[in-house]
């Protein structure tokens, strides 16, 4: 994987400007450490992994957790 903060950045970017959807019309920033997207002031955690049942949430702190999968795959 390339660099986090630059991976997220690259997300946040999609996010921001949609080819189906058009231009987000809020705030979107990456918090510095590149593990974060927050928009309009919600904080997005993202994790990394091969499969999400490889990921322990509770870890994070989330219960109950609603998973996003951008692979494509």
């Amino acid at each position: 994987m390339t660099d986090k903060f630059e991976e997220v950045t690259k997300r946040a970017a999609l996010f921001q400007s949609d080819s189906v959807h058009g231009d987000f019309g809020g705030t979107i920033s990456v918090e510095t450490g590149g593990e974060e997207i927050i928009i309009n002031g919600n904080r997005i955690r993202l994790i990394y992994a091969q499969k999400p049942e490889d990921i322990d949430y509770t870890s994070f702190g989330i219960q109950n957790a609603k998973v996003i999968d951008n692979t494509g795959v």
